[in-house]
């Protein structure tokens, strides 16, 4: 009897845990959403880039663009003119900085790219700040060939895709603490 007793309170106290940890602010990554809800349309103008690598304001403002858009919640376009418009992503590319992670009689073989931005979400109708980073980081690895300098410029132009897939997950990194607002 005492036996029941026990596993009827356990039952009870799992199932009064399940019911409030959703009301304590739990949830799965990536599924939490705090964007105002008239939110509909994002604008997301070309970052400026404040390297001294060309481009790389362009492949990351794509990556953003394409990483909110892959949320399907929003309707993302390119200028904040349009009178449609509800919040815009604005911000700066400020830094690609390489660092050899790997030597071969002093020539690096392996660079770990590092990209770093700063980001801003507005809400346009309300002329607020909904979100913002002022140190949005990511880095990757990745070989490099013989013969290549550890020059960032000179990495980039050469390997395009290395550096899309860099973007896509400073994308990421970026979207998802902008949507969880953390």
């Amino acid at each position: 009897m005492i036996a029941r007793t026990r596993l009827v309170i356990l039952i009870a106290l799992l199932i009064g845990a399940a019911v409030a940890l959703p009301g304590c602010g739990y949830g799965l990554a990536g599924r939490t959403v705090s964007l105002p809800d008239h939110v509909k349309v994002i604008a997301v103008p070309m970052l400026t880039n404040r390297t001294a690598n060309p481009g790389v304001d362009q492949i990351v403002t794509e990556a953003l663009r394409n990483e909110l858009q892959g949320r399907g919640r929003w309707r993302i376009v390119p200028d904040a003119s349009g009178a449609d418009v509800d919040a815009v992503v604005t911000g700066s590319v400020n830094s690609v900085v390489p660092t050899p992670t790997a030597l071969n009689q002093g020539q690096a073989t392996r660079v770990a790219l590092t990209v770093s931005a700063s980001i801003e979400l507005k809400d346009v109708r309300n002329n607020k700040v909904i979100w913002s980073n002022g140190g949005v980081v990511a880095s990757d690895e990745y070989p490099i060939p013989a013969g290549t300098t550890v020059d960032p410029s000179q990495y980039v132009r050469q390997n395009q895709d290395a550096f899309a897939r860099l973007a896509t997950k400073f994308a990421r990194a970026a979207v998802s603490s902008m949507l969880e607002g953390m």
